[in-house]
């Protein structure tokens, strides 16, 4: 589904986030991505959907290379959720906001309506999808957001720290959701414990490189090299030393 290839990136300020990043993602996978703030996790994702253009590299999804000539159509095969949420919920309700895209995309009101009210049945957010979004709990944001994406019926979900600011119940919720989802998946985050109950597969960035890229298992339960990477134990195995 994604084959990148030596690609990197580097900020106006000078910053090189990603270094000669290659690896590939079969379809089906869910893969969690890990490491140290600033080891390039979010920039990696935003480099997946188009929202940077790798300087050097390659990027190529269902066989298509990305440019900007082909993003139009990589960004309904590749879906998005942001760090925060915020910044993807703009619209005076929560269906306006699932039904942006699809309308922006031409879709009749028939179809929009379908899509939208399965995509947050899908998600447990039915009931509210008449509120406005300011007004919803960061979990019931977390459900939204994901429903945006989901509406559009993309091939591959790209999850920026998705669990962040959640209450265990919100969170639980959103484990379940996540495993339930036969999507290509990737995911960036500090919860490992997540990873651990979510993604087959790990990759460790540090520095704009890959420093691991295999069993999740194999990695989180490795405590020399997450010290070495400035992470630690998955909680739920910290109490089995």
């Amino acid at each position: 589904m994604i084959n990148v290839s030596n690609i990197c990136y580097i900020y106006p300020d000078g910053h090189e986030a990603i270094r000669n990043i290659s690896f590939s993602v079969q379809q089906g996978e869910c893969i969690g991505i890990i490491g140290a703030n600033g080891a390039g996790k979010s920039t990696l994702l935003k480099l997946l959907v188009g929202l940077y253009m790798p300087q050097k590299g390659h990027i190529v999804i269902d066989n298509m290379h990305m440019s900007k000539q082909t993003l139009r159509h990589i960004r309904r095969i590749v879906g998005f959720t942001f760090q925060q949420a915020d910044d993807q919920l703009f619209m005076p309700t929560v269906y306006d906001d699932v039904a942006f895209a699809l309308r922006n995309d031409g879709m009749n009101e028939n179809e929009v309506s379908q899509r939208v009210i399965n995509a947050l049945t899908l998600v447990g957010a039915i009931h509210v999808k008449d509120r406005p979004p300011y007004r919803l709990s960061e979990g019931e944001k977390r459900l939204v957001t994901l429903a945006t994406v989901l509406a559009m019926e993309p091939k591959i979900l790209l999850m920026d720290e998705p669990t962040a600011a959640l209450d265990p119940r919100a969170r639980r919720t959103l484990i379940h959701l996540v495993q339930s989802l036969s999507h290509t998946k990737i995911i960036t985050t500090h919860d490992l414990d997540f990873v651990l109950e979510c993604c087959e597969r790990t990759i460790v960035l540090a520095n704009g490189t890959i420093a691991y890229d295999g069993p999740t298992e194999a990695v989180l339960t490795n405590e020399p090299f997450l010290h070495e990477h400035h992470l630690e134990l998955p909680l739920m195995l910290q109490g089995k030393k």
